[in-house]
């Protein structure tokens, strides 16, 4: 921002005759705007922040997902001694599971890597996973692991899904926001019409049109770069 920041230190500095007749570029308005400018630009890396250690949060809180599914099924094996409900298991973890996309072979790649994997499908599905296992056991109320294994009891697994379920729409809720914020810094600078970009070119076109000592003022603007955000 410190370019657009000179423009109205050089339009405010003595001797600059600058009085132009569209009320958008004068320098009180152009005041104004610089500030818009300025606390849209620092909404933008505080929420920047936020969704950055909210999505760090939400990988962390899916980091041990798979292991915690292969724990409820031998689990549930020890406990129950059911093949129903453990092919009823393996079906639902099945259901979760997608393709893995194909990669072409090659000479030195070692083993083929397994082509399907939980861990490929998205957070809701992952989620949704849990979500049946836990709808699944609690019709086994005999189903009640103790000890180390109380991690994977019907309760643990309800509290897991409600965890995973919070650190998801926090991170979505982040993202959301850092994406308005970023639509409302574009408008503020790059709107065709109100834009800040537009009215320093406006500034510019007002000077290349005077002559004398405006000439000078007019090559100090032209000299100074505005680059895009995210350019």
């Amino acid at each position: 921002m410190s370019n657009y920041e000179t423009v109205t230190i050089i339009l405010s500095e003595p001797g600059t005759d600058y009085n132009p007749s569209s009320a958008l570029i004068r320098l009180p308005a152009l005041l104004a705007k610089l500030d818009e400018a300025k606390a849209i630009v620092a909404a933008v890396n505080e929420a920047q922040g936020v969704k950055t250690l909210r999505t760090d949060e939400l990988q962390t809180a899916f980091e041990d997902f798979d292991a915690y599914i292969v724990d409820i099924k031998r689990t549930v094996a020890v406990e129950l001694d059911d093949e129903a409900l453990n092919h009823d298991l393996q079906s639902i973890v099945n259901r979760g599971r997608r393709p893995a996309p194909k990669a072409k072979p090659s000479a030195d790649a070692g083993p083929p890597a397994r082509t399907r994997s939980i861990s490929r499908g998205t957070y809701d599905d992952r989620i949704a996973i849990l979500a049946d296992i836990h709808a699944l056991l609690k019709a086994r109320p005999e189903y009640r692991p103790t000890g180390a294994d109380a991690e994977f009891s019907t309760e643990a697994i309800g509290d897991r899904v409600a965890f995973l379920t919070a650190a998801l729409n926090a991170a979505r809720a982040a993202e959301a926001a850092l994406g308005n914020l970023q639509e409302a810094r574009a408008r503020t600078l790059y709107d065709e019409k109100t834009g800040l970009v537009k009215l320093v070119k406006l500034v510019k076109t007002h000077f290349s049109r005077r002559g004398g000592r405006q000439k000078d003022t007019y090559r100090r603007l032209v000299a100074l770069e505005f680059r895009k955000f995210g350019a």
